[in-house]
């Protein structure tokens, strides 16, 4: 039989939605900022303890660094536009951890909306309560690094086929949900 699957991001929820199906998630507001190219520092992926900021040196030499702002109440629907706001509250934290960065231009700044679930784990499931229906949203900030996996456990679950990892832990389970609220 004929497949769907929702892989939207934070529209997920309203398409999923408009046949009775609910993922507990809501949209949050990230920003990045990316500096003008220095000496290599390091190349890690790097995040903080305090979830403040996470970012990484590119090999052009350029930090891109990215944040929550918790300024989702104030953005405008549609595209976001990133704040000096949070840019400034972004450098101060990078700068008590990296002094060596005080002096860096930043060079640009870009905001966009993560799908972020209640409970922080994405939902990668066959919806036993529509018939074809996959989803896959919820990804709470790691989607794009998790997408080439994700594909091939979406077209595996599309083609009816057992999936190459478990992944029963991700599946879309509403009774789960019954006390997560957003």
């Amino acid at each position: 039989g004929g497949k769907i699957i929702v892989a939207a991001g934070f529209d997920s929820r309203p398409i999923l939605n408009s046949v009775g199906i609910d993922v507990p998630m809501q949209p949050v507001l990230l920003e990045t900022l990316v500096t003008e190219a220095v000496e290599p520092l390091f190349y890690q992926m790097l995040g903080t303890a305090a979830a403040d900021f996470y970012g990484h040196q590119s090999t052009h030499g350029s930090f891109v660094f990215g944040l929550n702002s918790g300024l989702e109440p104030y953005a405008k629907p549609g595209k976001p536009v990133s704040s000096s706001l949070a840019a400034s509250a972004a450098c101060r934290g990078i700068m008590s951890y990296f002094p060596i960065l005080s002096n860096v231009k930043i060079v640009r700044t870009w905001a966009g909306w993560m799908d972020s679930c209640a409970d922080h784990v994405p939902v990668i499931s066959n919806v036993e309560e529509v018939p074809g229906l996959i989803a896959a949203c919820g990804f709470s900030g790691h989607g794009f690094g998790i997408a080439p996996t994700v594909g091939l456990l979406l077209s595996e679950l599309a083609m009816e086929k057992e999936t190459t990892l478990d992944i029963s832990e991700f599946r879309y389970d509403p009774v789960s949900y019954t006390h997560l609220t957003l």
